[in-house]
């Protein structure tokens, strides 16, 4: 979460303390040249709704 900047990072929390997001999705298709943040993206979106 994050990785396109501090701007989509900050949008992104927002919409997560909101009670805006219903799921998470990744665009990992090219994971040779974009890294996949699964994981790390899940364990922030836990921390911040329980």
């Amino acid at each position: 979460m994050g990785s396109f900047g501090k701007k989509i990072q900050k949008l992104s929390k927002q919409l997560i303390d909101a009670e805006l997001v219903n799921f998470i999705a990744s665009d990992a298709h090219k994971i040779s040249s974009r890294r996949f943040y699964y994981e790390r993206s899940l364990t922030i979106i836990r921390k911040r709704i329980w």
